[in-house]
């Protein structure tokens, strides 16, 4: 019997819109910003598959090897969530339905902590999650990500649920957490599933 739930947040529990992105870097690095943002996704996979967490230092550095020059405190006043987000509501239901059971509620995120606490507080569901463990803390699908999250709970009694197959579900599987692969088209079959659990 399944007693704790991690879930991944983007594109998981929450949409969100990115267009605040565009005059943010407009306003911090000018006409750079038009060849950084079509680039910025790919950057940051690149990043995540050689550090183990997010630090503003060494992310500038990473862009500065790609020709970006994107400061320390810029990336820190990016990392204050300043978009639009709204929950997917057969995700956000069952997560009050879990809460209600007194399951225990774990977020595992790649991206820094304060914003994904900010969507979360948005959308209504932070007060749902005993921990936060954002992409400055741990990276996935890093080993030591997985275990911060499952914590003291047997290995055995945690589901991994997201919608990244290599971060979420194979990594997870791969350290004997078990895991749910979660898509806008399998996730009402998913919750089903989970709910039976």
């Amino acid at each position: 019997m399944a007693t704790k739930y991690i879930f991944d947040l983007d594109e998981t529990i929450t949409k969100t819109n990115y267009q605040w992105e565009e005059a943010f870097f407009k306003s911090q690095i000018g006409e750079e910003a038009k060849y950084f943002l079509p680039h910025k996704y790919e950057l940051l996979i690149s990043y995540e598959e050689l550090y183990k967490r997010y630090e503003a230092k060494s992310l500038s550095d990473h862009f500065a090897n790609y020709g970006f020059n994107i400061p320390p405190y810029v990336i820190e006043e990016w990392s204050d969530f300043k978009g639009t987000v709204t929950a997917i509501p057969e995700m956000a239901n069952f997560i009050i339905w879990l809460a209600d059971q007194n399951k225990r509620l774990v977020l595992l995120s790649n991206w820094f902590t304060k914003a994904q606490k900010e969507k979360l507080h948005r959308v209504g569901l932070l007060q749902y999650f005993d921990t936060i463990i954002g992409g400055d803390i741990a990276l996935k699908p890093s080993p030591e990500s997985y275990k911060l999250a499952v914590g003291k709970t047997p290995i055995e009694d945690c589901i991994m649920i997201g919608d990244d197959y290599k971060k979420d579900y194979l990594g997870a599987i791969q350290v004997g957490l078990p895991a749910y692969h979660v898509t806008d088209e399998n996730r009402n079959e998913v919750i089903r599933k989970l709910r039976l659990k």
